[in-house]
């Protein structure tokens, strides 16, 4: 094991770890992270950013060259 710290505190890692102790805090607070996302949801999250994207390229707060 080894011990990593950040401004949060200390955590234990195993030695062989690619990760660091940031990535060990997300696994940790998000436990879900290794699920699978719905094929669904994720078509209607494009769908939702690409009208946000087509609305404020419409009304000018996007340019054409950001596209």
């Amino acid at each position: 094991m080894r011990i990593e710290k950040d401004n949060i505190g200390s955590l234990d890692l195993p030695d062989n770890a690619v990760y660091g102790i940031h990535t060990l805090r997300a696994v940790k607070n998000f436990p879900h992270a290794g699920e699978r996302i719905n094929p669904h949801f994720i078509k209607a999250y494009f769908q939702v950013k690409l009208a946000a994207l087509e609305t404020n390229f419409k009304v000018g707060l996007i340019d054409e060259n950001k596209i």
